[in-house]
């Protein structure tokens, strides 16, 4: 995770907790096991998102198979993601003013797990009319990122289409991860009609996965660039790998030591002998450096040493593009013998 992710992430989830504005429901639950479903559906549009979460949890379930509580749910979804979004659009415009955001946002502790709760009603209804705000939780985790890639080619437009409309920078790693699943669960092909099965993809599709996978590493965002080269490399289009190549070398000189660690490991997988001059490079002249105790290392508990984890990391790249490079040199010499 970036810093800066990292640091907005840190900023949301404070305010979650510490809101003065947030009101406990005067509703028990009990009380709400008892609703008939017009007021189980009232609670659902109640403004004190403490009441929403006692319907979620223990109103809904009862209705569930009713279709106006199932627009009901998806439309509650809908809101909490505008929420959201006005949050991310609010801490950009304010430069980050806490104050004002905590002012104006009224969350608390539990928000966290209301929306949990309902983004995992929203997926069990199994209902295309959700696609788009499962599309933009998909960031939430493994399960509604799966719930999404599930809905196959009719999810493909729906993801580019909020990775380029949302603020919320954990919400457009969300779309890239989900392409992932989809990568997972569907298949490609260049005969699919309208009634082909939906996790039967057109090549065409898979091609603009591609080319709008590869535009983000042209943007050059060190997280978003790491997924989507995870992915990517799933995908196993051999006219990326330039671009994963560059991208990666391009890496070594970021700011963020796990970054540059992390790009390493990349290219010692890829095995790519292009770059072994650029990871010698970073092998004698990376200048990051920590201390440790020397017992770390086989040395006497007590004393320090200092290491270079990148200059390291890129040594051992190196003796692992060697490695294998021999080997498959062993084996192509062995081919010639037997023909």
């Amino acid at each position: 995770m970036s810093l800066i992710k990292f640091k907005f992430m840190f900023i949301f989830l404070i305010l979650l907790i510490i809101s003065p504005k947030t009101m406990a429901s005067e509703i028990t639950i009990s009380e709400v096991k008892k609703m008939n479903m017009k007021q189980i559906l009232d609670l659902l549009n109640s403004p004190n998102w403490q009441d929403r979460d006692l319907a979620v949890n223990y109103g809904v379930d009862r209705f569930i198979e009713n279709d106006t509580v199932k627009i009901a749910l998806i439309k509650l979804l809908e809101k909490e993601i505008q929420i959201s979004e006005n949050w991310w659009e609010d801490y950009e415009r304010t430069n980050g003013n806490i104050e004002y955001l905590n002012e104006k946002y009224g969350f608390g502790e539990g928000y966290g797990e209301y929306e949990f709760e309902l983004i995992d009603k929203v997926i069990q209804l199994k209902d295309k009319r959700a696609l788009n705000a499962l599309v933009a939780v998909a960031h939430w985790g493994n399960k509604p990122s799966k719930a999404v890639a599930e809905f196959g080619r009719d999810a493909i437009k729906p993801l580019m289409d909020w990775f380029e409309k949302t603020k919320n920078p954990t919400s457009k790693d969300g779309v890239i991860e989900a392409f992932g699943k989809i990568f997972e669960c569907c298949k490609f092909d260049s005969n699919v009609t309208v009634k082909s099965p939906v996790n039967l993809i057109p090549t065409e599709e898979k091609n603009k996965i591609i080319e709008f996978l590869s535009k983000i590493l042209q943007e050059g965002e060190a997280l978003k660039s790491f997924k989507a080269i995870r992915v990517l490399r799933q995908i196993g289009e051999p006219s990326t790998k330039p671009k994963i190549r560059e991208t990666l070398v391009n890496m070594l000189s970021h700011e963020a030591v796990t970054y540059r660690i992390d790009a390493i490991k990349i290219l010692a997988e890829m095995g790519d002998t292009s770059v072994i001059p650029r990871l010698k490079e970073v092998a004698e002249k990376d200048t990051w450096k920590k201390t440790i105790d020397a017992s770390e290392r086989g040395g006497k508990k007590g004393n320090k040493m200092t290491i270079y984890p990148v200059r390291e990391a890129a040594e051992k790249a190196l003796k692992n593009i060697k490695e294998r490079e021999n080997i498959e040199s062993d084996s192509v010499r062995y081919d010639t013998k037997k023909k």
